[in-house]
């Protein structure tokens, strides 16, 4: 990736938002994976997933939240990457510190990446799945349904945050459910 070493925490965050939505552009599962495919051989793509790691400690909670997202769609969806147990420590550590400052939004994709994501699941610490809680609770009723609708689902497949925080911000989303179910689509 040439220029590599010039780019900050923010145009990484970036740079991976950007590649995921031009990787799902496809028309839909086949030409994600053959998207998936041809980024996995792509040495630019190893380059942005180092510099992923090297600019994890310093992700704020926006641009952490982005990567957490990217690495559970190029995972999950695309079939590019795997997280292994450093860079997955380094975004658990991400999450126990960042969570207090992320908005809806980030709570929602953080939430969403964990459960495709089995390998960050684990590597979030007790307290960290209890920010993330608290972040909900925090967050929901200002939650659009789609922000709603997804932390609902991640939640569902996260045995490990119900058993960590059985709270896990239930009353506070169950509030934000109620008060948008009429926008929601089915």
């Amino acid at each position: 990736m040439t220029g590599g070493a010039k780019l900050n925490s923010i145009h990484v965050a970036t740079t991976m938002n950007k590649l995921v939505k031009a990787a799902k552009r496809g028309t839909g599962e086949r030409s994600w994976k053959l998207e998936g495919n041809r980024l996995r051989r792509d040495p630019r793509f190893a380059q942005l997933i180092d510099l992923v790691r090297s600019h994890c400690p310093s992700f704020a909670a926006r641009a952490g939240a982005n990567v957490l997202h990217a690495h559970g769609v190029l995972h999950a969806d695309l079939g590019a990457v795997k997280v292994n147990e450093q860079l997955a420590a380094q975004l658990g550590g991400f999450v126990e510190r960042e969570a207090r400052d992320m908005n809806p939004q980030g709570v929602a994709k953080s939430l969403n990446a964990l459960c495709k994501l089995e390998a960050m699941t684990a590597a979030v610490s007790p307290v960290g799945w209890k920010r993330l809680a608290e972040a909900v609770e925090r967050t929901a009723s200002d939650m659009k349904p789609q922000e709603i609708a997804n932390p609902l689902n991640a939640v569902r497949r996260l045995e490990s945050a119900a058993s960590a925080v059985p709270t896990l911000g239930w009353a506070g989303r169950a509030k934000a459910a109620e008060r948008t179910v009429s926008e929601m689509n089915p």
